[in-house]
């Protein structure tokens, strides 16, 4: 029985990239029979996946093509092809470390969703800096962390199956943030806890061709997506979080652009790691 499906959404990927990606989700401490891979590529015109694909024929490698509908479609497609008990999300320019899986597993149920910790690698795997995580001693301490920024790499969580028929999938609307507008309304919406797992899950990689390298917006957007939230019905956060207005969007907008010229024009790689936190936590 399948009870992991590693979906790996791909779009013009760099060959070498994917490949590492596949072999790393081939190669965990997990026992081979209880998990499968996916690779569902968005309909790459410049890069096609098929030759990277073709390498790993003789393992447990299922292959989906599609046409061109971003990010959060190509997931969806993930979700609804998926044999397993699990929906197990890798970044096709991420690498896994071997024991993801088995640390994730080790706190999953059908009524979480489990996170861990990443590292961040160059585009030749070199190792930046190490992301811990935090950890919530309740579900309310976690809810106001989460409304306030993001956590949780969407390539070191695993969400249960089961979870998207009672949220939803991916919205396809949205240009990026999928992942988080998604992780407010399983929470929100619909009572989910997001649960720590101990150990190192994924190597996430940062490259000038990546996705959320090229789009900008990304406050705006997470602004936009908690204010939908707010004003749905069936919202059960009130008492624990604030109504975003505008003003705090002006106010947020302005911090960062403070952080990132200041990284880009005076210090750049040795800015002080606080400042370096700073803008990490306003890139939400």
């Amino acid at each position: 029985m399948i009870e992991i499906s590693i979906v790996i959404p791909t779009y013009n990927q760099s060959p070498r990239y994917l490949r590492e990606a596949i072999e790393s989700a081939l190669t965990q401490t997990y026992p081979e029979n209880k998990y499968e891979v996916l690779v569902v590529d968005d309909g790459s015109h410049i890069v096609p996946p098929d030759n990277v694909v073709q390498l790993f024929r003789d393992r447990n490698v299922r292959f989906v093509k599609k046409k061109h509908g971003g990010i959060a479609h190509t997931l969806n497609v993930g979700v609804r092809s998926m044999k397993g008990r699990y929906f197990k999300w890798l970044s096709s320019d991420d690498v896994l470390f071997e024991t993801a899986l088995e640390n994730l597993v080790s706190c999953a149920c059908e009524d979480r969703i489990v996170y861990g910790d990443w590292v961040r690698i160059d585009q030749n795997s070199r190792m930046i800096d190490t992301y811990y995580e935090p950890t919530f001693s309740d579900d309310a301490t976690m809810k106001k962390f989460l409304w306030r920024r993001f956590f949780g790499n969407a390539s070191a969580t695993l969400i249960p199956k089961s979870a998207f028929s009672k949220v939803g999938i991916f919205d396809d609307s949205l240009p990026y943030k999928e992942d988080a507008d998604w992780w407010l309304r399983a929470v929100f919406l619909h009572g989910y806890s997001f649960v720590h797992a101990d150990g190192l899950i994924v190597k996430y990689r940062v490259h000038p061709g990546q996705l959320t390298v090229r789009n900008g917006n990304r406050i705006l957007i997470s602004w936009r997506i908690r204010k939908r939230l707010f004003s749905s019905h069936g919202f059960s956060g009130f008492g624990l979080v604030r109504e975003p207005t505008f003003a705090t969007l002006l106010r947020r907008m302005a911090l960062h652009d403070v952080a990132r010229l200041y990284l880009k024009a005076s210090l750049g790689t040795s800015a002080p790691m606080r400042l370096k936190r700073i803008k990490h936590k306003l890139m939400m």
